[in-house]
């Protein structure tokens, strides 16, 4: 038997322009979250099915590696010193 976890359930709507304003889903009498962006499988999903957080995300993710790596050659350079 399939159970579904409803606290853990959201929902998007994907549309170019404008969302419809929908009313509240709601499943055994609790209700679903609606959200605009998510993550699955390591992607972020838009409703506007745009790229812009996914990238960013990257970016983020990746100037904060390059940070780490810095400091840690720098403190290895400034041993030897």
């Amino acid at each position: 038997m399939l159970s579904l976890n409803v606290t853990n359930t959201i929902y998007i709507l994907f549309a170019n322009k404008s969302l419809p304003n929908l009313d509240t889903i709601f499943i055994n009498i609790k209700a679903i979250t609606r959200v605009y962006e998510t993550k699955f499988l390591g992607v972020i999903i838009q409703h506007n099915l745009k790229w812009h957080a996914h990238i960013l995300a990257l970016t983020d993710y990746g100037i904060n590696g390059l940070m780490d790596y810095l400091s840690r050659v720098t403190v290895r350079v400034r041993g030897r010193i």
